[in-house]
């Protein structure tokens, strides 16, 4: 009996039993399409994730004045961010680059339109590319003669005419080519500026040159920001009302320290604390998620796992029952000199077969559900898992030959035990039987 012979006596003995191979080809097409579903949602779930990670900066860490109640911080007043404490956070092992900002609370006025309170947020020049993406125009300039800044659209829904237009939901500000546009600006909100008390400040003439990117398509970026030279130049040249409002000139209110590798984030962050400040870094957040993520991705293919155990169980139900009914057969293979091993392989091929079959069904149902599952327009919880919307479910063709693989060694497993009943039948109790 050659190896087509027994490829074809295989075949045409599970078509003789249909009803039963069918059922057991459900089982295995169950069990292998939840592997593949499961392992594939754990893979879109961690692809989702990287998505996150790519637009997080997980190297910086966002250090902060200390404002910690505790005795011995009142005791020793606690660290204050200014130039000193830069060059001590430069100075620490594993810093790439220091990043200093300070908030200017302005009172500002574009053409018949004001804002009460605009906060502006000083960086120095070189870094705001990294801190805000435009849609639009260019970065501010150092040497520029006058303070340059980029907004965002939401920025502009702050310059009103009326305090009605505050009430007016779907106000979205004047209608301004806000690029290149000048904005009179004066140190200090509304009150300050009405308070006859208040050192007066200057007025300065400050121009949009570049729209920052909105966040998405419903929602405006709020952000504006200064070169934070051109901010101390406004502390310095109104030090009396800055005094009052309680700026200085070389203090800041937040400090990014940017790691060289996020494995170097942890040990900086500790330094930065037991300077005094405080510190905070998406790794913090970043290594829970992902103990969830590994815990879910267990889970999952736990679950799969067991439908396919479950499905090795009926093939070898399907098996056995079929040795048991077949033992006349199988006496007479025997009788007319069929080998042992031939038997053997025969039955081996008939669980190879609903391996196969259902492995190849799986795989097509797998891809089928992860196509109708995939969220293309909205959002999507599915097994306590949340997926944004667009994202699409990843089944790499890794994952489909593997499963087949798996599929088809589950079958060849669960049929080695009857094929062995069947080679140990006695040829003439067989054929008696």
């Amino acid at each position: 009996m050659k190896t087509f012979d027994i490829i074809y006596l295989a075949a045409l003995n599970l078509y003789r039993r249909l009803g039963r191979t069918l059922l057991t080809v459900v089982g295995v097409i169950i069990g292998t399409a939840s592997i593949v579903i499961m392992i594939a949602i754990g893979l879109t779930n961690l692809a989702q994730f990287d998505k996150i990670l790519k637009g997080t900066e997980i190297t910086r860490i966002e250090v902060q004045e200390n404002t910690t109640e505790s005795p011995e911080v009142l005791t020793r007043g606690g660290p204050v961010l200014n130039d000193i404490s830069l060059t001590a956070l430069r100075e620490i092992e594993g810093v790439k680059r220091v990043v200093p900002l300070n908030n200017l609370q302005m009172y500002g006025q574009a053409d018949r339109f004001h804002t009460d309170y605009l906060n502006i947020v000083t960086a120095p020049a070189e870094n705001l590319p990294d801190l805000a993406k435009l849609a639009k125009g260019r970065y501010p300039s150092e040497n520029s003669s006058m303070p340059e800044v980029i907004m965002g659209m939401g920025v502009a829904r702050q310059f009103i005419q009326g305090e009605e237009d505050y009430s007016n939901r779907d106000y979205k500000g004047p209608s301004i080519d806000w690029l290149d546009t000048t904005i009179n600006m004066y140190l200090g909100g509304k009150e300050e500026l009405n308070n006859p008390e208040m050192p007066s400040s200057r007025q300065y003439r400050v121009r949009v040159v570049g729209i920052i990117e909105d966040i998405d398509r419903e929602t405006p970026s709020y952000d504006i920001y200064m070169d934070i030279n051109k901010g101390k130049a406004i502390l310095k040249e109104n030090y009396k009302l800055a005094r009052e409002l309680g700026i200085g000139e070389n203090s800041y209110d937040m400090v990014y320290v940017y790691g060289d590798r996020i494995e170097n984030v942890k040990d900086i962050l500790k330094t930065i604390e037991n300077y005094g400040f405080q510190g905070y870094s998406d790794t913090q957040w970043i290594d829970e998620i992902q103990k969830q993520e590994r815990a879910q991705q267990g889970q999952l293919a736990v679950i799969g796992f067991i439908s396919l155990v479950v499905s090795a169980i009926g093939i070898a139900n399907t098996m056995m029952t079929g040795v048991l009914e077949r033992r006349r057969e199988i006496g007479v293979m025997k009788v007319v000199g069929v080998a042992t091993r031939k038997i053997r392989y025969m039955f081996l091929a008939e669980a190879a077969i609903i391996g196969l079959i259902g492995g190849l069904a799986g795989i097509l149902l797998s891809h089928l559900f992860g196509y109708i599952i995939s969220t293309g327009s909205g959002e999507t919880i599915f097994l306590g898992m949340y997926f944004s919307g667009g994202v699409k479910m990843i089944i790499p063709l890794w994952l489909d030959m593997a499963a087949m693989g798996l599929a088809i060694t589950v079958g060849i497993i669960a049929g080695i035990f009857p094929s062995s009943k069947a080679t140990k039948m006695s040829p003439l109790e067989a054929i008696r039987g």
